[in-house]
């Protein structure tokens, strides 16, 4: 599978290991998934794009890891910072996934109670 080159001055762990997945999820039926992807958030519209683009040669896999995490950084440089500090896998699925209508909604319950 297609993976990405490990950005050692700017940690990109967190993107590396989601945004492989993701690719090499989306390429197996680029249409499908990025009809899906783009319903889910602005910032995954944009992803979807730039996956577009990488599998056509027009732009390098670390190209568009780092223009998602620009436009990631611009809005929370917090939470997704550069340098060492690295970024939450988890944080940034969050905010990716990010969507303001609820899609499922869970409850727990005791069944000894």
């Amino acid at each position: 599978p297609i993976g990405l080159i490990w950005d050692s001055t700017n940690y990109s762990c967190g993107y590396d290991a989601f945004f492989t997945v993701l690719y090499n999820i989306w390429i197996r039926a680029p249409g499908e998934w990025s009809a899906h992807l783009r319903s889910t958030s602005n910032l995954m519209t944009q992803l979807s794009a730039l996956l577009a683009e990488v599998s056509q040669e027009l732009l390098t896999f670390e190209n568009a890891r780092d223009n998602v995490r620009r436009m990631m950084h611009a809005v929370n440089p917090q939470q997704f910072p550069y340098g060492v500090l690295g970024t939450s896998i988890d944080k940034l699925v969050g905010a990716l996934f990010h969507v303001n209508r609820t899609h499922a909604r869970g409850q727990r319950k005791c069944n000894t109670c």
